[in-house]
């Protein structure tokens, strides 16, 4: 039984439907820093306005006085990936619920990274969110629902995760494989 029901994590629902660097109204790629607890609130608040956005989540599972919950976090707590122009961005910036919002730098390497992790949650696995990442190995999915996504390896007590780096945030999503499945990057 969800706690609150799951809220839309991409506005709009075609959002990566298409090549964002195609845009005539000027919209880059903006990393929204949100107040404590703010992401859903800001992201309802840009959902109203119409204005693009990212908001990677998990599901958690509680138990509380014995029940099963489930959750829906932000996989990055405090930040959201707001796609937009100029004056999008002021509205943003404006409100409340965001603490500062800038400029992503290099918008093709942010793009293909969060396209990565939105992938990485369309599989279905349990993704986890690291944010202390370690160097290690990077790695191709060679088959499999993730086949073409690049990344990490870390090795844990309960095997290895697969990391999926947002290299501007220097955080990542990671998920649980079997070593068969990768391939060393060379």
């Amino acid at each position: 039984m969800p706690i609150l029901p799951e809220e839309p994590s991409t506005h709009p629902e075609n959002l990566f439907d298409h090549d964002l660097f195609v845009s005539e109204r000027g919209r880059k790629w903006r990393l929204a820093h949100t107040r404590p607890r703010q992401e859903k609130v800001l992201a309802r608040f840009l959902r109203s306005r119409d204005i693009p956005y990212f908001m990677p989540c998990s599901q958690k599972r509680h138990i509380i006085r014995g029940k099963m919950f489930i959750s829906f976090l932000p996989i990055f707590p405090g930040y959201l990936f707001i796609y937009a122009d100029d004056e999008e961005h002021h509205v943003g910036v404006t409100c409340r619920h965001a603490a500062s919002l800038q400029v992503v730098p290099d918008q093709v390497q942010f793009d293909a990274d969060i396209r990565q992790v939105r992938k990485l949650i369309a599989c279905g696995a349990a993704v986890t969110a690291e944010d202390k990442l370690a160097p290690g190995m990077a790695v191709e999915i060679k088959h499999g629902p993730l086949k073409g996504l690049s990344g990490t390896i870390l090795s844990s007590v309960s095997g290895k995760r697969f990391v999926v780096v947002v290299n501007f945030l220097r955080q990542g999503a990671s998920v649980m494989l079997d070593d068969a499945m990768l391939a060393k990057v060379s």
